[in-house]
């Protein structure tokens, strides 16, 4: 969140404050938790603007944006509150109308209020526009939280969907800190299942090693898309249905060995990394022929233009990472630059969750287009009840969408994914999917079908019709 995760800016945290609070919220969190990780950092950096922290959750994370705060100390109490006898009577024909309209108050809320447990002196409420989320699931992760807030020594939480932020007193830490009394340092925790937590790790730390990672794998093939907490083959293979999507690893010592990186060099030797040279020597430290090696390679060899789109906020951030990499790569690294022609890199960052996202619409290969359909051409020669002279000769030709589905050529894999189907073991998976998407590519393309002989036979009647007005 970078410390804006309340819509107040959280204390920064000097490389002392940091580890201190790590070792806090570390200690408080292993009464919850087995798995407690955060992401690492370079030692050069000399401050941070919230702490980080995965951890290890099987349980179901219901959606919602809402946050937790204790109750006002200068709210007025139940004696000090107008009891119904001091109230104006009600308009008796206001009363009429609301019962005739059976108009009832909103049964939900967008707070929740008086409650018990954990979460005793504060209120839940929405964030946003969002509405509350109800039920047993959702109730038992809010006493949760609540639970971790006790633990930690938090004053607030706030909870989007599998991550929660906390809001930690400074004196938490450190007593003998002289800070104000709305300050507040931000821990933000991020639930994710514990089989990935340790991919989870490699990707978040040093804030730019699954976005150039990402880009390495981007740079193989389009159809690679690496998550925080795996990678996937990605593919569509009908125009217009759902993707494929194949997860190839969840393990970042396969991960790192498929690309040809060293695993254990990263475990053993990167909690000392000072500057971000030392992340890029490890990333480059490959052979030639490796998939990273090969990707490399190509950022090396190609010329890499400027881009005039501004860029803003993260996404800035995120092309100030690659460019700095980019250039050291050409100067400053044990590989020679040799600039070709140029070639502007994708704009490919790792993504944040592993949600589907809707099907793009490509520019399909000749493999994949069915052959056009051309109706014959309909000569139509009408003669004008005042002249045979004008005849008139129409041609109407029609051509059908060239994204009409053929269900017999679904669009094939480049070899790379192929080649990572094989190795990762997942091409029984991948063809099985693939046979459920041509059941509903020979539905769909019956539909078209059926819609493009309708608009031929009115393209047709229209003709018609347009002459016989034409003639009046």
């Amino acid at each position: 969140m970078g410390g804006n995760a309340f819509g107040t800016v959280a204390r920064r945290l000097s490389q002392a404050e940091y580890e201190a609070l790590k070792n806090h919220v570390h200690t408080a969190l292993k009464l919850h938790f087995q798995d407690v990780k955060t992401p690492r950092s370079l030692l050069s950096k000399v401050d941070h603007g919230d702490l980080d922290v995965l951890v290890g959750y099987e349980g179901f994370l219901p959606g919602g944006d809402e946050e937790w705060t204790p109750n006002n100390p200068d709210t007025k109490n139940e004696d000090e509150l107008p009891t119904a006898e001091s109230l104006p009577a009600p308009d008796p024909l206001l009363e009429e109308v609301i019962k005739k309209l059976d108009i009832k108050p909103a049964e939900v809320s967008d707070t929740l209020k008086d409650l018990s447990g954990p979460n005793n002196g504060g209120e839940i409420k929405v964030i946003g526009t969002g509405k509350m989320v109800l039920g047993k699931e959702v109730d038992e992760l809010r006493d949760f939280c609540g639970k971790m807030r006790a633990s930690i020594g938090a004053t607030a939480w706030r909870r989007r969907g599998g991550e929660v932020s906390f809001k930690v007193s400074p004196v938490v830490v450190n007593p003998d800190l002289d800070v104000r009394d709305d300050e507040f340092y931000q821990v933000d925790v991020l639930f994710t299942p514990s089989e990935n937590l340790a991919f989870y790790h490699l990707m978040a730390s040093y804030s730019s090693t699954g976005l150039l990672l990402g880009r390495f794998v981007r740079l193989l093939s389009h159809s690679f898309t690496l998550h925080l907490t795996h990678l996937i083959v990605r593919h569509g293979p009908f125009f217009g249905l759902p993707s494929i999507d194949v997860t190839l690893t969840t393990s970042p010592t396969d991960f790192c060995k498929w690309l040809g990186l060293d695993y254990d060099v990263w475990k053993t030797q990167g909690d000392a990394w000072n500057e971000e040279k030392d992340l890029w020597i490890w990333l480059t430290n490959v052979e030639e022929d490796s998939l990273a090696g090969q990707a490399i390679s190509r950022i090396v060899a190609k010329k890499r233009s400027s881009s005039n789109d501004p860029k803003e906020g993260k996404r800035k951030k995120r092309a100030d990472f690659a460019d700095r990499f980019y250039e050291w790569l050409r100067n400053e690294s044990k590989l020679v630059s040799s600039p070709e022609e140029e070639f502007v890199l994708p704009d490919i960052s790792v993504s944040p969750t592993p949600t589907p996202t809707p099907t793009p619409i490509p520019i399909l290969p000749s493999e994949q287009i069915a052959s056009p359909i051309i109706a014959d051409s309909k000569s139509l020669f009408i003669e004008s009840s005042s002249s045979a002279a004008n005849a008139i000769k129409i041609e109407e030709q029609i051509i059908v969408n060239p994204s009409l589905l053929n269900p017999n050529h679904p669009k094939s894999l480049d070899a790379r994914v192929d080649t990572a189907l094989e190795y990762w073991n997942k091409r029984e998976l991948y063809d099985t999917i693939l046979q459920e998407r041509k059941l509903l590519a020979v539905v769909l393309a019956d539909r078209q079908k059926e819609t493009v002989e309708n608009r031929e036979k009115a393209a047709i009647n229209q003709a018609e019709y347009e002459l016989e007005v034409k003639d009046w």
